[in-house]
């Protein structure tokens, strides 16, 4: 509820050059102009914290979670000094304001102003402010969004769920950034000089190369990530310490642990997989899938590859393993079947003459490696660290944005609305 500090003012601000990437919302007008709207008694300055439209919008949305006497608990004060006293030398309970001012309708009405007035801001981030000249332009039909529909070429979008099922009350549903897709480039981290490091994971596979310790499931774990976040993506994983990949099992088709049995039976269903969609691609006289088939691209994970092909089992049940994946690595990528696979080995092709060797690399760096391409020169990067809670949420969300009630269903345990 406080005003925008200059700071985050002047870092939208210089975000923006350029390019409009970034909103710092709401804004000054926007709280003003829900106060009015509500008919709230208080002024903005006095009603600091706790008070009437903090205390409404509570009753609103989250009618318990209001103490008891909150109607006793007005208190209101000038604060010339807040940035050296804080909170405490002006106030004992945490009230600023006037919470006996507030009502659950008064909360409805204010959510209502902030959300039409969101959208508007929603408006100039995705296609500029063309037709929005005035914080709260006239000449905009009242009837229709200040956005365009996205095209077929935009790809699917997330939303806020309708209101009168949702939590937070909302009339319409609203649109908040697009869905990631298998198509878009991933990002993987940083390299020596700065800058950020993305790769096409579609129509190719990955190999991660290096010696226990040094970092490979923390790039595994990056792509996996992606693949989660990718609706148009299924996830196949073999792990045969179980944990490494583990976190991700809940959202995954298939989830395979130290099993060498289930290992091949998983990869003769890929193969499987893979026959039919090349015939299906026959049919439709194409050399490869596209965004817009029905079917999805299905992602097989591995970590790693030597517990299956040179470890565990029999001799002839490696030996299996390796063909079939083998089979996939090199047939799948067209028909969107795509390996990304962790192993001990270091770079090849003489590489090394040529000054590109892991041994420059301290051991103590871990996710430090080089990355290459077909026909490319190895380039020196640092793979994003995802720590175990942050493979949590992002699977957890991941859970969510793929569950098939996508329009009623609020997040669990954060009291948003969908996204669908």
């Amino acid at each position: 509820m406080r005003p925008m500090a200059v700071g985050e003012s002047n870092i939208v601000q210089e975000a923006n050059v350029g390019q409009r990437r970034m909103a710092l919302y709401p804004g000054r007008h926007d709280w003003e102009a829900a106060r009015t709207a509500a008919g709230l008694t208080s002024s903005s300055h006095d009603d600091m914290h706790a008070g009437e439209i903090e205390t409404s919008l509570l009753l609103h949305l989250c009618p318990e979670l209001v103490r008891d006497r909150y109607q006793d608990a007005d208190h209101v004060a000038d604060r010339p000094h807040l940035l050296m006293l804080g909170m405490r030398g002006y106030t004992a309970s945490g009230v600023i304001g006037q919470p006996s001012l507030a009502t659950a309708d008064k909360g409805k009405t204010v959510l209502d102003s902030l959300t039409t007035s969101f959208t508007e801001t929603l408006g100039i981030l995705q296609h500029g402010a063309a037709s929005t000249s005035a914080p709260h332009a006239t000449t905009q039909n009242a009837e229709s969004p200040p956005w365009s529909p996205p095209t077929p070429e935009e790809g699917p979008t997330m939303s806020v769920a309708t209101p009168a099922r949702g939590p937070l009350g909302l009339e319409d549903s609203i649109p908040i950034g697009p869905i990631a897709s298998i198509f878009d480039p991933v990002f993987i981290g940083m390299d020596e000089f700065g800058m950020p490091v993305s790769v096409s994971l579609i129509y190719r596979n990955i190999l991660i190369g290096g010696e226990p310790g040094a970092g490979k499931s923390s790039l595994v774990n990056n792509f996996a990530a992606h693949a989660a976040l990718s609706t148009d993506c299924r996830l196949c994983l073999l792990d045969g310490k179980r944990v490494e990949l583990g976190l991700w099992k809940h959202i995954a088709d298939v989830f395979v642990g130290p099993d060498i049995h289930h290992a091949i039976r998983t990869l003769l269903r890929l193969q499987k997989v893979m026959d039919n969609r090349y015939a299906y691609l026959d049919w439709c006289e194409r050399r490869k899938i596209q965004p817009d088939d029905s079917f999805g691209v299905i992602a097989c994970i591995i970590d790693e590859i030597a517990y299956f092909s040179a470890t565990t089992g029999t001799k002839d049940q490696r030996e299996r393993f390796a063909e079939l994946l083998r089979d996939i690595v090199a047939r799948g990528r067209a028909v969107g079947i795509i390996v990304v696979g962790a192993t001990h080995i270091v770079l090849g092709h003489g590489w090394a003459a040529k000054g590109y060797t892991a041994n420059t690399i301290p051991p103590e760096n871990q996710g430090a490696g080089y990355l290459i391409a077909e026909g490319g020169t190895p380039r020196l990067m640092k793979a994003a660290y995802l720590s175990d809670n942050d493979i949590k949420t992002i699977a957890g969300f991941a859970a969510y944005i793929r569950r098939t009630d996508r329009l009623t269903t609020p997040m669990p345990g954060t009291g948003l609305a969908t996204a669908a």
